[in-house]
């Protein structure tokens, strides 16, 4: 992985969790490719929602905004991705 690479990943990262921290629905769609599918556990519950849905989700939750969320990229691992 380059250099270039990583600045990428961890540039749409930071994004995410910058709008996911502050509501902000763009920002959570620029995220994600439009037919992407977010699969997770939410309350004990496997979730598996469309972007749309998953947007929808954020925005009627609520939250109060946080423009300044603890968050650090651990480590990645990009040998098992497929090119589009």
């Amino acid at each position: 992985m380059s250099q270039t690479d990583e600045s990428l990943i961890t540039a749409t990262i930071e994004g995410y969790v910058l709008a996911m921290s502050t509501g902000a629905e763009e920002g959570l769609r620029a995220a994600f490719h439009p037919r992407a599918s977010i699969i997770g556990n939410f309350q004990g519950a496997v979730e598996w929602l469309s972007v749309d849905a998953y947007v929808g989700e954020v925005m009627v939750a609520g939250l109060p905004p946080n423009t300044s969320p603890n968050w650090t990229v651990a480590s990645l691992d990009l040998r098992a991705m497929q090119p589009l």
